[in-house]
């Protein structure tokens, strides 16, 4: 029954997962003009900072040359996210484990697990975004104008590194901070 449970904890995982794989089964027109709606977003938010709009002309070449960089930045944050999916659980269950030990004090306990651990759980998120990037790319293959590219994968998976490497700079912030408000209220 536990196992069950604590496999309802990879449940965004999986729900991430369908939604990556619904949308590399839309049909190269169609993923185009979703991206383009994005573009456009962007633009107009750039002609309001501005305070002025881009002439059509101007618009049509911003968006053209902003069209590529927006597809691959939106892949890095999905496969940032979809690596958080899977890392936060695993953290949470090792430590849970480490718990029911009882072997590290408690101000080693707060830290979670030491820092081999975390990495290889972060290396191992980063793998397994990866692979399924990878599979995801080969799904592509079988899609109306749509091609699987290595390059698409390296892509996604230096998303999936940059989201693991945020998490642990941001679980660093949390810990110092944690550690000085205990500090004052020790003082």
């Amino acid at each position: 029954m536990r196992k069950i449970q604590q496999s309802f904890m990879y449940l965004p995982t999986v729900l991430f997962m369908i939604v990556i794989f619904c949308f590399s089964a839309q049909p190269a027109e169609e993923s185009s003009a979703e991206s383009s709606r994005i573009v456009n977003l962007v633009l107009q938010g750039v002609e309001s900072l501005r305070g002025f709009e881009f002439s059509s002309e101007e618009f049509a070449i911003y968006a053209e040359k902003i069209h590529t960089p927006i597809r691959k930045l939106a892949h890095m944050t999905e496969y940032a996210l979809l690596a958080w999916t899977i890392l936060i659980p695993t953290l949470y269950l090792k430590r849970e484990r480490w718990w029911k030990k009882k072997e590290k004090t408690e101000q080693m306990l707060w830290k979670f697990l030491d820092k081999k651990v975390i990495i290889k759980i972060c290396f191992g998120s980063i793998f397994i975004t990866m692979l399924y990037a990878s599979t995801d790319e080969f799904h592509q293959l079988f899609v109306e104008g749509r091609s699987g590219k290595v390059m698409d994968v390296l892509i996604d998976t230096f998303g999936a590194m940059l989201g693991s490497f945020a998490f642990l700079l941001l679980w660093r912030i949390f810990l110092a901070i944690k550690g000085k408000f205990k500090k004052l209220k020790i003082s």
